[in-house]
């Protein structure tokens, strides 16, 4: 297993308490093959919070595509069908991750060389049940990472749902056959604004 913590000088921040806690909940409410999967949750005796999680051996997908900036047809379809099932997996237990980047993609490498694909870090991510959104974020804060967000992510709406995975699944889908993202800018605010354009066409 690996275990996971938040540095004692963090868990005085509430909001990243918040988010630790949304991700171990998050990834417990998921059963899929293609998310990483949490055991167990608690708490340190300094009062930082801690999750046990399966142990993943290889890469992200971030760190692949730094060494081959594009991949084969072949290659790139089957990670973005492994993240679509884990995606699709979560989308029916409730769950919007809202932050899908080849940083949040791990290639688990198994034997023969294939990958085994996992979907990690639910730190932002959305229930669509009411009773278990602790209204971390709010309508009108972009949350996520901005090359991957859909129009509406990128606009501030709090009531995104699975169609922002999609979107980043296609822009991530776009970043592996490419060699390049599908959208980008000089800086942060023109890029969100080049995005937040599509809602107006």
């Amino acid at each position: 297993v690996a275990i996971k913590c938040l540095f004692s000088e963090l868990a005085r921040d509430a909001e990243q308490v918040q988010r630790f806690q949304r991700e171990a909940r998050a990834a417990g409410a998921v059963a899929s093959a293609h998310v990483a999967e949490v055991f167990e949750t608690g708490v340190l005796s300094d009062g930082a919070p801690f999750l046990v999680m399966e142990l993943l051996e290889g890469q992200t997908l971030a760190s692949a595509l730094a060494a081959v900036p594009a991949f084969p047809v072949g290659r790139a379809a089957s990670i973005a069908r492994q993240v679509a099932s884990g995606l699709s997996a979560a989308h029916g237990a409730g769950v919007v991750h809202r932050d899908l980047k080849p940083e949040n993609v791990f290639l688990v490498v198994r034997e023969g060389g294939r990958e085994r694909v996992k979907v990690q870090d639910f730190g932002v991510s959305k229930f669509r049940s009411l009773d278990l959104d602790d209204g971390l974020t709010r309508t009108g804060t972009a949350i996520g990472t901005p090359a991957y967000m859909s129009p509406e992510q990128s606009g501030g709406a709090n009531d995104v749902d699975h169609r922002t995975d999609v979107w980043a699944l296609g822009v991530l889908l776009h970043r592996m056959l490419a060699g390049e993202l599908p959208f980008t800018a000089e800086n942060y605010a023109r890029l969100l604004l080049r995005i937040g354009r599509l809602l107006l066409q």
